[in-house]
Parts: structure tokens; C-alpha cells; sequence
């Protein structure tokens, strides 16, 4: 059994058989399949301190500690309709409509940086990092699909 809790400094500490563990880096280990289950909780030096296979066997306090930690470092809008793609230089500028409003993204590298996990699901990757989704690449309506399909 473990423990969670949260640090002044918004860490979490996570303490295991008597052992404590500060700053530690929690992980999805199959993100995009399962967002609840194999969640990894790493020390300050990415050692596994322990996986747990549900969020369900934490107390619902630490269960909510734990969730909100996940939804900020995998934070990732949805994608909802592509506008424009543009290439230029190698890099590709891409207008897209999202959860979290209208943006224009750069992507680099787009063999890398555009992704289909599992044959439905798109991920992108931009230059600063950000991440981006489709959870059904089938649900965008055709003209989306069509300027991204160039890419895949």
C-alpha cells in the first residue's frame, strides 16, 4: 500500500513500506489506450517506486491528487477541424480548431511528429512540445481528414 500527498511546492510525495519519496514523477505507461490503469510512480531519478494497475486502489483523495497531476502533464486538446496546412522550409504550419480554442501549430519532422496510435487515434507533436489529439480520426469531418491524410 502507498501513500500520496501533495508538497507546498506542488510535488507529490509518495511514501511505500516506511520509505518516502519526494518529487515524484507520476507516468501513463500506455497513455493513450488506458488513461486510469498502469499508472508508474517514479523517484526524483526516474526509478520505479511502484505500478499501480487501477487509480481504483488509491483513497479517493489520493486518486484525485494523482488525477490532477496526470491531466496537467498530459494535457492535450482535442482536435476538432483542421483549417489550413501549409509547408514551408520543412516545417509544416497547421490552423486547427481545438478543445481549447483556435491555434496555429508548427511542426517539424512531421514523419515523427504526426502519429496514428491504433488506427483511430492522431496524435501530433509541435516544435514547442505541445501536444494534440483526435480520439477518432474517422469523427473529423472529410476536408480535415483529406489535409492531414497527405501526411500520414
Amino acid at each position: 500500500m502507498i501513500t500520496i500527498e501533495k508538497l507546498p511546492s506542488g510535488f507529490l510525495r509518495v511514501t511505500k513500506d516506511g520509505e518516502s519519496y519526494e518529487k515524484v514523477n507520476v507516468v501513463r505507461l500506455f497513455p493513450y489506450q488506458y488513461e486510469r490503469n498502469y499508472i508508474a510512480f517514479l523517484d526524483k531519478d526516474n526509478q520505479e517506486i511502484t505500478i499501480l494497475k487501477d487509480l481504483d486502489e488509491l483513497r479517493e483523495k489520493e486518486r484525485t491528487l494523482v488525477l490532477e497531476y496526470l491531466s496537467y502533464k498530459y494535457y492535450m486538446p482535442e482536435i476538432t477541424k483542421v483549417n489550413q496546412v501549409k509547408e514551408k522550409m520543412g516545417f509544416l504550419y497547421v490552423d486547427i480548431e481545438t478543445t481549447a480554442g483556435q491555434k496555429e501549430v508548427c511542426i517539424a519532422d512531421f514523419v515523427s511528429n504526426i502519429r496514428m496510435i491504433k488506427n483511430t487515434i492522431l496524435s501530433i507533436t509541435d516544435v514547442e512540445g505541445n501536444k494534440y489529439r483526435v480520439s477518432d480520426f474517422n469523427t473529423l469531418d472529410q476536408l480535415s481528414k483529406q489535409k492531414l491524410d497527405v501526411f500520414l
